[in-house]
């Protein structure tokens, strides 16, 4: 019988909500994966605004064994209705994957 080992393996990015999603692709087939929320950047285009609400999501849907895409919407309101400058706010988002591999490893990497 042959044993299975795996591999933990950290990757981070830094999506822009314009761009909305970002392809994470792994040396070996993922096990188990988990999408976190490292930080955020969220701003208006100009001027004084009252906000009245900011809202962070990210989604991450399997593409094959080795890839995963990873969603993020980024929403700010104010009370007069304004929302943030796409192109200037962005999530930086941590995928931990668990790797189908023949050696143990920790790996760490930045996009």
């Amino acid at each position: 019988m042959e044993e299975l080992t795996m591999g933990l393996v950290f990757q981070t990015a830094n999506i822009t909500n314009g761009q909305g999603f970002h392809i994470f692709t792994f040396d070996a087939d993922i096990i188990s994966s988990q999408v976190f929320i490292k930080g955020f950047n969220v701003q208006y285009p100009s001027g004084d605004h009252h906000v009245a609400k900011i809202e962070v999501d990210t989604t991450q849907i399997v593409m094959d064994p080795r890839r995963i895409k990873v969603q993020v919407i980024v929403t700010m309101t104010d009370n007069s209705g304004n929302h943030q400058d796409n192109s200037s706010s962005f999530v930086e988002v941590v995928v931990v994957a668990v790797l189908q591999d023949q050696n143990n490893y920790l790996m760490v990497t930045e996009y």
